[in-house]
Parts: C-alpha cells; sequence; structure tokens
C-alpha cells in the first residue's frame, strides 16, 4: 500500500501542481483530488487484511472515511478495483471507478467512468474529462482517451481515441504534461 501511494504522490506532484516549493507540499497537500486516491489506497489494503477482528473493526473505520470522501469530492473508487501505482485525479467531480483492473500513471479527469468489468485497462492512460469507459472494452498501454469520448470496443496500444463511439484518431499514445493541462482546464467547471 505504501509503495503505490508514494508513487501516486510523486505522479501527482508532477502532474497536478507546479514546481515551487509552495506548490510542491502545501498546496498539493490541500488539493481536494488526492483525499480519494488516499481513502481508495487504504480502503483496498484493509479489503485484503487477513487478521479477522483487526479487519473488521478497520472496514467500519475505512467505511466510514470512504462515505465521507465520497460525499465530500464526488469520487467513487471501488476498493475491489485494482489500481496500480500512479493515480492522478484532477478534478473531483463526477468520477466513478468500478470494479476494474487499472495499470501504473493512469489520469483521470473530471466526469469520467469507469465501469465495473473484468476486462483491464493498461498502463500509462489518460482519460479526459467526460470519457466513459464501458464493461465490453479492454484499454491498451500508453493511451489517451480523449474528453467526451466513449469506448465501447477494444482499444490498442499506443492510440488516441476520439469521439461517440471511439475511433482511433491519432496513433501514438504519449501524453505530456501540456495535454493534461490542457484538458483538465477544459473539463473544470467555470
Amino acid at each position: 500500500m505504501f509503495e503505490n501511494l508514494r508513487d501516486d504522490i510523486k505522479q501527482a506532484r508532477r502532474i497536478n501542481v507546479g514546481p515551487g516549493w509552495w506548490s510542491q507540499h502545501l498546496k498539493f497537500a490541500i488539493q481536494l483530488n488526492f483525499l480519494p486516491v488516499v481513502t481508495y489506497r487504504i480502503c483496498h489494503c484493509v479489503k485484503n487484511l487477513r487478521i479477522p477482528v483487526l479487519r473488521h473493526l478497520l472496514l467500519v473505520f475505512a467505511t466510514l472515511l470512504r462515505g465521507c470522501t465520497e460525499i465530500l469530492t464526488g469520487v467513487h473508487i471501488s476498493p475491489h478495483a485494482e489500481i496500480g501505482p500512479g493515480l492522478v485525479l484532477h478534478h473531483v467531480e463526477g468520477i466513478y471507478v468500478g470494479r476494474r483492473k487499472i495499470g501504473k500513471n493512469c489520469v483521470i479527469c473530471t466526469g469520467v467512468l469507469v465501469s465495473n468489468g473484468w476486462r483491464p485497462v493498461g498502463d500509462d492512460v489518460f482519460v479526459g474529462a467526460g470519457a466513459k469507459i464501458t464493461d465490453t472494452a479492454t484499454v491498451g498501454s500508453n493511451v489517451i482517451i480523449a474528453p467526451n469520448t466513449l469506448v465501447v470496443a477494444d482499444v490498442p496500444d499506443n492510440v488516441t481515441v476520439v469521439g461517440v463511439p471511439a475511433r482511433i484518431q491519432i496513433a501514438g499514445g504519449n501524453y505530456d504534461e501540456k495535454l493534461i493541462r490542457s484538458s483538465a482546464r477544459a473539463g473544470s467547471p467555470r
């Protein structure tokens, strides 16, 4: 749990905040978009704990923490989801991540639905604001899902998908921080 959380912090500092001391330490600590990630890591760890009495006591705490976090931020991340290290949330309204396997370094913007399903989402995936990934879709690694895209079919590695339903628009899915920041600003409420 702590290794994944350390990678989440490192990735969030790299993507969500600026380079100055204020941004790296104080601004980062008071942003609401990191609270659901910490809550998910705690709930997932408690769910997998194998000490019966301690597990049940901690489940009460974890459930209350998750409920308060969901009310405060509007983000639901299922504790049954298996999410790799480096998870970053941009804005914290209307995000639902169901029971799904997601790889490392995933960036999720506001208004995203990743529905329950047994098909995985790969590593280094950027999910733009308002995008929806259905349970019938497998998403490859190094993929950019543009804002307001509906993914209903499998997406191969190293592509950018756009549209309703999603179509491969550009080969090569490398995302950079400028794209992430511009997409996050486009999806944020004004």
